[in-house]
């Protein structure tokens, strides 16, 4: 039993992200809709993880949740030794900037500005200066082959170019923990798998841990972990 404790206390000391007893519900009364009913994870260091699950099982608020987007309705998200909900807003808001980066499966890139700006602008917003910022969204862009696309606007690029240019804005700030939902979720399979091979290329070149929403079973196949969530509840897939 003591043997088991110890060995819990160091994966929790491992991990980047520690999932403790989360349940979240909506509604105003009685009876209310659970979505999340008491979910555990523990996340290592450099580990990706897929998320899969039925429509409407609840990937999206757990994702957000994990995101520091939505808070739950109970429970701990321990992000980095840090409970992020305990927080004032502003010490959560610089976690998310430094810690968190968060692909969606619409790449809400900003259209009136160039590939090069929507991603310098996470990391000015961050607090990063201008020459280092704009050499960073430059090693970005040549990492994921877009260098010669810098200067055009997301209405100019194809849905894999535009992901891939959301990809480089999610790791902008130099996050260590990478979320994304459904991020190839509008793109045909051909494309997919190329957006998301790119996705764990990056993730294990640069150490990162992966949470990665998915409903591609041989995209999940690629992952470390997969875990189904059904009913509220996670389990091993």
């Amino acid at each position: 039993m003591f043997a088991d404790a110890g060995r819990h206390e160091n994966e929790e000391k491992q991990s980047i992200l520690h999932l403790s007893g989360i349940f979240k519900s909506y509604g105003q009364k009685e009876p209310f809709l659970e979505v999340l009913k008491g979910i555990d994870l523990l996340i290592p260091r450099g580990q990706t993880i897929a998320l899969v699950g039925p429509s409407g099982s609840g990937k999206s608020t757990l994702l957000h949740i994990t995101g520091l987007l939505e808070k739950p309705t109970k429970g701990a998200v321990i992000i980095d030794s840090q409970d992020a909900y305990a927080l004032s807003d502003a010490a959560r808001t610089a976690l998310r900037r430094r810690a968190i980066g968060f692909i969606f499966q619409l790449h809400r890139l900003l259209p009136e500005f160039s590939a090069l700006e929507n991603i310098i602008i996470p990391q000015r917003i961050a607090g990063l200066g201008l020459s280092e910022s704009l050499n960073r969204a430059r090693q970005l862009l040549s990492m994921l082959g877009l260098s010669e696309r810098a200067n055009h606007r997301p209405a100019e690029l194809s849905g894999g170019e535009q992901q891939r240019i959301s990809i480089a804005r999610a790791l902008s700030n130099v996050p260590y923990l990478l979320l994304a939902d459904e991020p190839t979720g509008n793109l045909d399979h051909k494309t997919a798998l190329g957006v998301f091979e790119t996705i764990l290329e990056i993730v294990r070149q640069s150490g990162l841990s992966a949470f990665i929403a998915t409903h591609d079973l041989d995209l999940a196949q690629r992952m470390d972990r997969r875990i189904l969530l059904t009913e509220g509840r996670l389990e091993e897939s």
